[in-house]
């Protein structure tokens, strides 16, 4: 595995220091001429990305992996973990089952599987999803047999369960440290659409028997990021109307997909009655079944703070929070369900990584008082915002650090469009709205309306950006009213 990963980071480095001298490999001119009016928007994202690594300069870091890859293996497949042999429960022969959800899948099946998958980079056997989503029937239908017969029989190829790990280094890291890179496994195609298959039973499975917790809003249909920061805003809010403090610790579980325990992850599964030919556990983090197998992992994760304050769940992301009248009272509640919380996580092999966690005391009064939190001994640091799920939360709660955030992202966006106009030649209008939609606009809806009413200086600030983007796009001048710019364009103000 060690040969491999060093395979593989080599010819990465090779490929990125082709990139860096090719400087000749798209001009400005050749940019601007493919953005006449009328190019299609596909066309005009594909110009965007080949120009933005055109003029990014990257200092690719040739250093000599050597010193630290086999540091690196050791931390994604520890000597101490046993093979997977060593695990007290595996079946290698034909199960009968009269449950419906071990029954053979079916053609059907396969093709909601494959429905909506787009290619991305391949495994070991180089094949894309694409290969098998044109295939013909015969095709599938033989995929199929082998699928059930491997899902039978509880065997998966030897091909099939080997990944091409590939380090990326972190932005802003040291490259001599090993957990300065970031783990990226490429699985084989054929075993990503197996696991696809058996995620959408083992989901409607776990979603149907209400396994999973109700704190926990990651990676769960007709749930999102937005449910969560919902519920600690309107409770923030509510804490704030009764003039009483709100103390919240955001918490980062370390490297929380790697150190699951798989032998406790099946005692659980069996526990929680699930069918056993779904309890299919191997695949590194990034696998399919990832989320949905931590999700099961960490079901009863709740049921040991929920007594002594509020909790709230995205995948390894989690925010424990408690309102009330002293400060002191709330953190010594937040103190002893981090004390049980970490019995908990050391039962199941997790841990926090404590540097990365923050403390946060809500209030409406004009000096903040600190609170008092600790886990095994070491103080989390008390801050006056965290980003929790991407949106910065103030002490406050007038939402002047994340509108600042956004305006900073918003102006990169504008510049973008505005690189794309001219009087001549540029981008259609179509295509420009498109841009702005992704690049511009996605910024300002992403929970702001959360933090609404805020502080009107920064929503100002927003509105003009809005203004401005609209103006780029339609070509109008800088007296053309904005209400007339946002009718013309199909574009609602941002804040009522």
């Amino acid at each position: 595995m060690t040969l491999e990963i060093f395979l593989v980071y080599q010819q990465a480095s090779a490929a990125a220091r082709r990139l860096l001298n090719n400087k000749k490999r798209l001009g400005w001119h050749k940019f601007c001429e493919s953005m006449c009016p009328g190019t299609p928007s596909s066309v005009v994202w594909r110009q965007i990305r080949r120009f933005r690594c055109s003029l990014n300069s990257y200092d690719v870091p040739f250093n000599d992996p050597s010193s630290w890859i086999t540091s690196f293996a050791d931390k994604l497949a520890p000597p101490s973990v046993p093979f997977y042999d060593c695990l007290p429960y595996k079946y290698n022969s034909y199960i009968p089952s009269s449950n419906s959800l071990d029954c053979q899948f079916s053609l059907e099946e396969l093709n909601k599987a494959l429905n909506g998958l787009s290619d991305s980079s391949p495994g070991e056997d180089g094949i894309p999803y694409s290969f098998l989503i044109n295939s013909s029937l015969g095709t599938k239908r033989y995929f199929l047999d082998l699928v059930n017969c491997f899902f039978d029989h509880g065997i998966i190829p030897e091909s099939w369960n080997r990944q091409i790990v590939i380090p990326l280094l972190k932005p802003g890291k040291d490259p001599s440290d090993f957990s300065s890179y970031r783990p990226i496994a490429l699985s084989s195609t054929l075993l990503k659409i197996m696991e696809h298959l058996i995620k959408i039973r083992l989901e409607w499975f776990c979603e149907s028997n209400n396994i999973f917790a109700k704190s926990q809003f990651g990676f769960r249909k007709g749930l999102s990021t937005m449910d969560s920061l919902s519920i600690i805003t309107t409770d923030i809010r509510i804490a704030f109307k009764k003039k009483q403090f709100l103390v919240g610790v955001f918490l980062d579980i370390a490297s929380a997909y790697d150190h699951v325990l798989v032998p406790v992850l099946r005692q659980k599964m069996l526990q929680l009655s699930i069918p056993e030919k779904l309890i299919y556990l191997e695949g590194p983090q990034g696998s399919v079944l990832s989320p949905l197998l931590y999700n099961i992992y960490t079901y009863d994760l709740e049921l040991v703070v929920n007594s002594f304050c509020q909790i709230l769940q995205y995948a390894d992301d989690v925010a424990l929070y408690f309102s009330s009248n002293s400060i002191e009272e709330a953190s010594s509640r937040l103190n002893s369900a981090l004390d049980y919380l970490g019995d908990w996580l050391n039962d199941h092999g997790l841990s926090i990584s404590v540097p990365k966690c923050s403390a946060v005391t809500f209030t409406t009064k004009y000096k903040v008082p600190r609170c008092n939190i600790s886990y095994k001994g070491s103080l989390v640091s008390c801050c006056k915002q965290v980003k929790f799920l991407g949106l910065i939360l103030d002490s406050k709660l007038n939402g002047v650090p994340h509108f600042n955030h956004v305006i900073k992202k918003s102006e990169k966006g504008v510049n973008v469009l505005r690189s794309l106009s001219g009087v001549r030649w540029g981008a259609h209008p179509y295509s420009q709205k498109l841009l702005y939609n992704a690049v511009v606009r996605s910024h300002f809806d992403y929970g702001t309306f959360l933090l609404d009413p805020g502080n009107k200086q920064a929503l100002d600030k927003i509105s003009k950006i809005q203004s401005k983007s609209l103006r780029i796009i339609l070509g109008a001048m800088k007296s053309s009213p904005i209400n007339a710019l946002q009718i013309e364009c199909v574009d609602p103000p941002v804040f009522t």
